[in-house]
């Protein structure tokens, strides 16, 4: 624990640093009066904090010992490097957090939401939707505490920005759950030949990049083989994409080329998903409203001044994004074909 220290030394901190949140900071850094120590573990490495009990529960009621004598806590943060607590340390002393990455973000979020540190997950989940692209949404479609907005977020990419998204690197390290999610999909803005080649391309990825046959491929795809519509596709895309390819064996594809040349003509595998009908593409209105709010995003993101920190948005400033927002959408809609045929009716 820290010590108060000596009076002069104490006196000349206080006149050095004079704002509330300087000294509070200070006096953390300087273990000035600390009372609490967390020990901040995951399966690898334990890193303890020296701090103090009423500046941590503001946070939460987890902070909130039941002895008043207990000075010792241990907190499970999972797989998060327990270096990164000392950002919710800073941001519980000074209500401030800057983000290094998309990816550190996405961890504090998942440790905030386990303790209920709702503050600090309001924080969190404001940057990633100002900061969340074609490549770091793969990273958040992985994080299982998304909650209802990061999900409607990860919606929007997924299915109104889906071919964007595939061509993105980081597709290649999403895990099969996540795939399973995408391929689930009913509308979504690509075809199902786009789909089947971004799933050619993970499962070699996932293959080391070596070639792979029907067996490996039903291994390392799981569930996802079967929501693959081989149907829809024309026989000469078939043929030329997927029949050689390792996804299904030769006798399987065999049948597939049959029953695309005859409905019904042969009996398929019951892995091999036995639906013609191709997905739904996304509504021109859901596609303007997508553009209209990554062109929102943008304009706030010019507007941040270089190497700001991330501070909570004032309640007017936020009104006045969400005006922003609202008003570019309704123009992309009003000008959009779609709009103007039904004004015309």
């Amino acid at each position: 624990m820290g010590s108060s220290g000596s009076k002069s030394t104490a006196m000349d901190w206080r006149d050095e640093v004079p704002s509330l949140a300087d000294q509070l900071w200070y006096m953390y850094e300087n273990k000035i009066g600390t009372d609490l120590q967390i020990a901040v573990t995951n399966d690898e490495k334990v890193q303890s904090f020296d701090c103090h009990r009423t500046i941590m529960r503001r946070l939460s009621f987890n902070f909130e010992l039941q002895d008043d004598d207990e000075n010792f806590m241990y907190v499970d943060v999972g797989d998060m490097d327990p270096d990164l607590f000392d950002y919710i340390i800073k941001f519980a002393y000074t209500d401030k957090i800057v983000f290094k990455s998309f990816k550190d973000s996405i961890q504090i979020h998942r440790v905030a939401s386990n303790y209920q540190m709702n503050h600090l997950r309001k924080e969190c989940e404001n940057f990633m939707q100002n900061k969340v692209d074609k490549d770091s949404v793969w990273s958040l479609l992985s994080h299982t505490n998304k909650g209802p907005d990061l999900t409607a977020l990860t919606d929007y990419f997924l299915t109104g920005q889906t071919c964007a998204c595939l061509e993105s690197p980081e597709f290649l390290s999403c895990n099969q759950t996540t795939l399973e999610l995408l391929l689930s999909q009913e509308s979504i803005n690509a075809t199902e030949l786009q789909l089947i080649q971004a799933v050619l391309k993970w499962t070699r990825h996932k293959n080391g990049n070596k070639p792979f046959d029907s067996e490996t491929a039903r291994r390392i795809l799981g569930p996802c083989i079967s929501l693959l519509r081989f149907l829809c596709l024309t026989a000469a895309d078939f043929s030329t994409y997927v029949a050689q390819s390792g996804l299904i064996s030769n006798e399987d594809a065999l049948l597939v080329l049959i029953n695309l040349s005859t409905k019904g003509q042969a009996k398929l595998p019951s892995y091999i998903c036995t639906t013609d009908v191709p997905r739904k593409p996304c509504s021109a209105a859901f596609k303007v409203n997508c553009d209209a709010a990554v062109e929102v995003r943008k304009e706030e993101e010019d507007e941040k001044t270089e190497g700001a920190e991330c501070l909570p948005a004032a309640p007017a400033v936020q009104s006045q994004k969400i005006r922003r927002s609202k008003k570019a959408k309704a123009e992309k809609i009003q000008r959009s074909p779609e709009h103007k045929q039904k004004s015309n009716k």
